[in-house]
Order: C-alpha cells, then structure tokens, then sequence
C-alpha cells in the first residue's frame, strides 16, 4: 500500500491482498480508506464506515478521502483498471 498524495492511497493486485474469489479482500480496502482517511485528517482514525458495493476486479484499487469537517472525512475507492469504477464508500472519523 502507498499513499501517493495527500488523501490518496492505493494498492496493488498481488497475491497478498487477494482472496479466493481473485478480488481484492475487504480487510485490504478498509486498510487503504484509513491510509486515505488518515492521511486527510492528520491524525489515526477512530471509526471506519464502509459500503462495499463491487469488487475490484483489475486494480490497483484507489482511495480518495476529501474533508468534510475537522474529524470527517468520505472516502471513495475505485478500481483504477477498470475505468476508475466506484467499488467502495466509507465515512471515516477521527
């Protein structure tokens, strides 16, 4: 997993984060929202609420946190591979 910019994470397909099906397992995403999330914020998060709502088939999957106020932030990750699809949401707080 890398933070690539303020707010923005990412992780690859690889072995390591894939489960049986071939998609990326969501312990992983909820791992790269808080990276996003935490990243975002400035500070370790305390609640993590997500909705998996489609896989990530191709990757890297990619987290997108943007502030909502000083302890919230919306995180959006996408299939980056597949045309930047929304695989995920998740509001996390500090």
């Amino acid at each position: 997993m890398r933070v690539v910019d303020d707010g923005v994470a990412e992780v690859d397909k690889t072995a390591y984060t894939l489960q049986p099906a071939g998609t990326i397992q969501g312990g992983t995403l909820c791992a790269l929202i808080e990276a996003a999330g935490a990243s975002v914020l400035g500070r370790p998060l305390a609640d993590i609420d997500a909705r998996f709502l489609a896989t990530v088939k191709v990757g890297p999957a990619r987290a997108t946190a943007s502030v909502l106020d000083e302890r919230t932030a919306r995180v959006t990750v996408v299939d980056a591979g597949d045309a930047d699809s929304v695989t995920t949401v998740a509001l996390v707080r500090a």
